[in-house]
């Protein structure tokens, strides 16, 4: 468990301390020799809660990554995988590949990119459901 035994393999009570503190990078604009540690450490953080976030069911772990990504989404293209490596050295163990630095990267990326599109087949992979094979519609204003 990567709380150390501070907390029962059950207990996510943490998960909150955690969207509060990666929240909480965004609190000041960081003078720019640091950017790509707060950047790279916002999206570790990320990657730790979305590896507790389903992405097809809303929980409160869900919202909290939701609303802590939207909060520092733009700290994230700073990050830099020297770094990312660093961090996630001691996490990697106790959450497994979803802390993977190309994984962690891979995630920061979807998050600055944010394709809706992308996003829902996503979830109904994770549902087990086939996204539609039809084309988008293309929507078309017609004034009359």
């Amino acid at each position: 468990m990567p709380t150390a035994g501070a907390w029962d393999r059950d207990d996510h009570a943490w998960l909150g301390l955690l969207a509060d503190a990666v929240r909480g990078l965004d609190a000041d604009t960081p003078p720019a020799e640091v950017e790509p540690q707060v950047g790279s450490l916002a999206a570790v953080g990320l990657a730790v809660l979305r590896a507790h976030a389903p992405r097809h069911v809303s929980t409160a772990t869900t919202v909290a990554f939701n609303r802590t990504a939207a909060v520092v989404d733009h700290l994230l293209p700073a990050a830099e995988l020297e770094y990312v490596e660093q961090y996630c050295e001691l996490l990697l163990e106790a959450f497994g590949p979803a802390l993977s630095p190309e994984a962690v990267l891979k995630l920061a990326a979807e998050i600055v990119q944010a394709d809706p599109h992308e996003e829902a087949v996503r979830t109904l992979a994770g549902l087990g459901l086939p996204p539609d094979p039809r084309p988008p519609l293309d929507c078309t204003h017609v004034s009359g």
